[in-house]
Order: structure tokens, then sequence, then C-alpha cells
């Protein structure tokens, strides 16, 4: 059941985390198993917004 559980979540986008694992995007791949990702996925890179004060 819990590998069924993995994969649906896999096949679609979901990342299943522990509370001791984080994932901030910040270049790092996902934790989704290469075989559930698309061809030309690349890590999303870290970006930071800031709003300028008037």
């Amino acid at each position: 059941m819990h590998q069924n559980i993995q994969d649906v979540c896999n096949e679609n986008g979901i990342e299943i985390l522990s509370p001791h694992y984080r994932a901030a995007r910040d270049g790092n791949m996902t934790t989704i198993p290469s075989k559930y990702l698309p061809e030309n996925y690349q890590a999303p890179s870290f970006s930071v917004k800031t709003k300028k004060e008037d």
C-alpha cells in the first residue's frame, strides 16, 4: 500500500518529505525519482523577490 501511495504521488508531481527533510528549491533536484519527471526537467533556481519601499 505504501509503495502505491508513493507511486501515485510521484506520478502527480507530489514530493513526500519527512519532518527531518527540508527541500528549499535552491537548485537541488526534486526527491521525485527521475522516471516520473519529464525528459526536459531542470531543477528550479533559487530566487528572492524584494519589494522596494517608496
